[in-house]
């Protein structure tokens, strides 16, 4: 069938095995796999071996970042007032994840771990502090894993920011794939669509109701991990939040 935006043809299947977004990666870079396309947050060693589509998903929301912490630990980060504040607790991340080395180069303590692993983790209360996640994704995940890790909670003060895109991945050698979703979003966003489906999504728009985000406490660092290509991307492709 033809994408919605272009007449490119495409036979769409999801790739059921669980697998790790490093695993991922390697079988895109090797380009002899079965999976064409994948969407992750960018680095530049991802644009440089992998074909990115530059428009951002999420429209840079990946860069502001609520917490999932133990339901007991809230007054740990009631005196979290800065960056010098957060540089003394512990967070975790995914094995391979691209803003790892974001985080770590404000120094903040970062633990990795399989992502289904995680939450576990921060539920006993022991060796992390927080799973600082994108406030599209924090709420989803309290819903999905609450009923099994009864104390996850979400932080309630505290705003980390720092520039941050997901784009589409495809192999290198899908430049034709590439093009045509690039130009299917394109269109989008020209005609409304994007911003219609950005406003409505089920991931997005209760986050941005939920999240309160006047109300906390902004503590920005630098990404100096972004390419001059992605952070030249054009205004209007960003969320107002992160302009």
């Amino acid at each position: 069938m033809p994408l919605s935006k272009t007449d490119f043809q495409y036979d769409i299947r999801l790739h059921t095995k669980p697998i790790s977004q490093s695993r991922i990666i390697a079988a895109l870079k090797r380009g002899d796999s079965d999976i064409d396309l994948y969407w992750m947050g960018t680095s530049p060693e991802f644009e440089e071996s992998l074909r990115p589509i530059r428009i951002p998903l999420y429209q840079g929301l990946l860069g502001y970042r609520i917490f999932i912490i133990h339901r007991n630990h809230q007054k740990r980060f009631d005196s979290v007032n800065s960056v010098e504040d957060l540089r003394l607790m512990r967070g975790i991340q995914g094995v391979g994840w691209s803003d790892i080395e974001t985080l770590e180069t404000a120094e903040f303590k970062q633990l990795t771990s399989q992502y289904e692993s995680i939450f576990g983790m921060v539920n006993s209360g022991k060796r992390v502090d927080y799973f600082s996640r994108g406030i599209h994704e924090a709420f989803g995940e309290i819903s999905t894993y609450q009923k099994a890790f009864p104390n996850l909670a979400i932080e309630k003060n505290i705003l980390l920011v720092y520039p941050f895109a997901m784009f589409f991945f495809t192999q290198k050698k899908h430049e034709e794939l590439a093009q045509a979703i690039e130009q299917g979003l394109y269109i989008a966003h020209d005609d409304g669509s994007f911003h219609r489906h950005f406003q409505e999504d089920s991931s997005t728009k209760p986050a941005l109701e939920k999240a309160n985000i006047k109300a906390r406490r902004l503590i920005k660092i630098d990404n100096p991990n972004l390419t001059p290509e992605t952070m030249g991307i054009d205004l209007r492709y960003w969320h107002k939040l992160t302009r």
